[in-house]
């Protein structure tokens, strides 16, 4: 049976903007490629780079409240909007960009795919009452088809979506976009799509203004490239440089240009590693830094499970080459020459954790050692351990214990001499302090700051009990309220991110795991059919199993009948597939079908 695919958002939309967490939760949202390089507006172009982000918003939720976009109206409050637009952004604005949005036309697709002409990009209206202000709309249908049927397609990214101050560079990105879609990123690979275009197809795709009937290259160079880089800058799937190749004719007229669409790593959100809490935390590698420059510990093992097939390297090994790395930019001292080349090396890391946030910088850097080994190459071996141990010693610098909060005192400690209460403190006021600062529950506060990774919780209070008579022993040395706080504070670790329970598998009739879109039918058939043939099965869950993979753009779907299933069961084959990089980057869970 052959059916398109309708891949699932990256993220969810609605819930980045609410929490204001788009850069942190980082939400894509799928487009068929008809809808991102074959795009024409056949009406006055009166769009602004508001209007065009705006727009994706719409699509995106829509799809994202319903994957089949059967639903003629979709509703999507005016505060979620104006927050995706920015603080600039007020209701007045919204409503225009609304009317230019309805009064705007496109064409959309080829002959040779599937074409839709003159498609307006919305209707809709604004609805207030005394508990609600929302934006009611409708796509047209030929949207909505294109939508709920990709053969082909590529991943929008809505927070640079929301920065772009040029509608040239929204449009720009939807063509790389399609671009870095059609080539998958591996760590051995070269990585780089090559986009040329001529002034005609630079006028086709942006609709620059004419001069005199021409396209003035100076003035596209000055508004639109000269911007470029800086406009994608938070674009998480890829980079770009931009070439201007010149003929040899008198005057050396433009020929082309080149834009260089650089690829990165899938981001770590999309690699699979099981979760076990006790393992997880007995790991231990990682660390407490400053909030700015935390990363999450299950980072360092994505790094290990993404790469394992390209690198030897240890998550441990990552976790030290970022903490040298990490240091080496805030000093502003190159380790090494490839510092000042490097894209997560440098100042141009620090931006990268300011645009991205540690987690994402972290990882991307990890892919790029894996690429490139710089600070894990074998000629850095001889000084790796050193510099890691500086490089934590500085790490342990940057936290900066938050002041305990004021309590207020009991009746019997209001007549104590406060200005006697010794306080822990990490940093001595003078000389003269420095020897008030090892107390007992100093002490313990460093040393665990020193084994990195660990949870402090405090005890619950327990009932008390009769004393009972003891040999006397030696007093455990204890920590203060105060220290207790610092600790909890300072080195409680984030839990890896949750990711959906498998449901009741009572309630499953059919489970479907889809297959990386670069596997050829044959690959498909040696080296995934077999995980779910050749397993004994242990449960008593009768579910039918299927595969689905890509033959010739579509999807085919092979069953292998009703087995009796367990939960272990499914984590097994979905573990296994995720190890070798069988499974589809977009769809890397396993689809449950209701019964």
């Amino acid at each position: 049976m052959k059916k398109l695919i309708q891949p699932a958002n990256r993220g969810s939309i609605t819930k980045a903007i609410a929490e204001n967490s788009l850069s942190r939760i980082a939400p894509e949202s799928p487009r068929p490629l008809e809808m991102l390089d074959s795009v024409e507006i056949t009406s006055s172009d009166i769009l602004t780079a508001d209007d065009a982000a705006l727009h994706e918003l719409l699509v995106s939720a829509a799809y994202e409240a319903d994957k089949d976009m059967a639903s003629e109206f979709t509703s999507l409050p005016v505060s979620t909007a104006l927050k995706f637009l920015g603080e600039h952004a007020r209701r007045d604005a919204l409503k225009t960009s609304m009317r230019r949005l309805m009064s705007t036309t496109v064409s959309y697709g080829t002959k040779k795919t599937r074409r839709f002409e003159d498609v307006p990009l919305i209707f809709s209206y604004l609805e207030t009452n005394e508990s609600e202000d929302v934006i009611r709309y409708s796509l047209p249908e030929p949207i909505r088809i294109l939508m709920r049927s990709m053969p082909a397609y590529a991943y929008l990214e809505l927070a640079p979506l929301s920065q772009m101050k040029s509608k040239y560079s929204v449009r720009l990105y939807r063509i790389f976009a399609a671009a870095a879609a059609r080539q998958k990123w591996t760590p051995d690979g070269e990585n780089k799509v090559v986009v040329s275009a001529s002034l005609e197809d630079l006028y086709r795709w942006t609709g620059f203004p004419l001069d005199t009937g021409k396209m003035n290259f100076g003035k596209f160079r000055q508004r639109v490239l000269n911007k470029l880089v800086y406009e994608l800058a938070t674009v998480r799937r890829f980079n770009i440089s931009v070439e201007e190749i010149r003929k040899e004719a008198r005057g050396r007229p433009l020929e082309r240009v080149d834009f260089h669409v650089i690829l990165r790593a899938p981001s770590h959100h999309l690699t699979r590693v099981s979760f076990n809490k006790r393992t997880h935390r007995l790991l231990g590698v990682g660390g407490v830094d400053a909030p700015e420059f935390r990363v999450n510990s299950y980072v360092w093992q994505r790094a290990q499970r993404a790469f394992s097939g390209f690198s030897q390297d240890m998550n441990i090994s990552y976790f030290g080459a970022w903490q040298i790395a990490l240091k080496e930019a805030l000093d502003d001292d190159p380790i090494t020459p490839e510092c000042n080349y490097r894209f997560f090396r440098g100042k141009r890391l620090l931006k990268a954790i300011e645009d991205f946030g540690a987690d994402e910088a972290a990882f991307q850097f990890c892919a790029e050692e894996v690429q490139a080994p710089d600070l894990l190459s074998n000629e850095v071996k001889s000084f790796f351990s050193e510099e890691a141990a500086v490089a934590s010693e500085a790490r342990i610098k940057r936290i900066v214990p938050k002041p305990p909060k004021k309590e207020k005192l009991s009746s019997q400690a209001r007549g104590q001499d406060l200005s006697k209460t010794e306080v822990a403190s990490t940093v001595p006021t003078s000389n003269d302090d420095e020897g008030t600062t090892s107390s007992v529950g100093m002490q313990l506060f460093e040393e665990l700051l020193a084994e990195e990774d660990q949870k402090f919780e405090r005890a619950k209070p327990s009932e008390p009990t009769p004393p009972v008579e003891q040999e006397e022993e030696a007093v455990a040395p204890s920590i203060d309220d105060i220290t207790a706080k610092m600790l909890a504070e300072l080195l409680e670790d984030e839990a890896p991110e949750e990711t959906d329970a498998m449901p009741d598998l009572s309630n499953i009739r059919e489970i479907i795991w889809t297959a990386d879109h670069e596997l050829s039918y044959e690959e498909v058939d040696e080296r995934v059919f077999p995980v779910i043939q050749n397993i004994i099965y242990t449960g008593e869950h009768k579910i039918e199993l299927t595969v689905r993979c890509w033959i010739d753009g579509l999807v085919e779907e092979f069953t292998f009948g009703q087995r009796d299933v367990s939960p272990e069961d499914i984590a097994y084959i979905t573990d296994t597939l995720s190890a070798a990089r069988l499974l589809d980057d977009d769809m890397n869970e396993p689809d449950f079908i209701a019964a």
